[in-house]
């Protein structure tokens, strides 16, 4: 018959031992592969190792991936947010160029008031149906405020 404090001795050893094993195991995980060419000129890779042919012992370490994988879910909220983003950009580029545009012409039109305005001496214009000519300091007045305008929204 064993003796029973041989027998809690061994337990308490045995509690001792396997957890260590165990963690020993966990930390050295990693995986021999072994390669060889066959005599037809093939690679072959395989786990177990081949017999009567020279074979070369590849160690390849496994761990848990870094990269943390996203669920669908989000992986789709993010392509949203990215493209929303992108639209936003598009639309921003967009409407700039479209003012850009239209201070060009607008700059275009005051440019060629201005030239007619100094061009000519006699200014006609309509005014509540009804055609007269600029007087002199109306001409002037209009030169100066053309050369502000150009000066104010025309200036590189």
């Amino acid at each position: 018959m064993p003796n029973p404090t041989n027998c809690s001795k061994f337990k308490r050893h045995l509690t001792l031992i396997i957890p260590a094993i165990l963690l020993c195991l966990a930390f050295s995980s990693h995986a021999e592969i072994y390669k060889w060419t066959d005599e037809n000129g093939n690679t072959h890779y395989s786990d177990i190792k081949p017999n009567q042919t020279s074979s070369e012992t590849l160690t390849i370490k496994t761990s848990k991936s870094q990269k943390e994988t996203k669920s669908p879910q989000q992986a789709s909220q993010e392509l949203t947010e990215r493209n929303q983003t992108e639209l936003e950009a598009k639309a921003q580029q967009l409407k700039e160029a479209t003012q850009k545009r239209e201070r060009e012409a607008q700059c275009e039109t005051i440019r060629s008031n201005l030239k007619t305005i100094q061009e000519n001496s006699r200014i006609k214009i309509t005014e509540n149906n009804e055609i007269r000519y600029l007087s002199e300091e109306e001409v002037e007045a209009r030169k100066a405020k053309y050369q502000q305008d150009l000066l104010e929204f025309c200036s590189p």
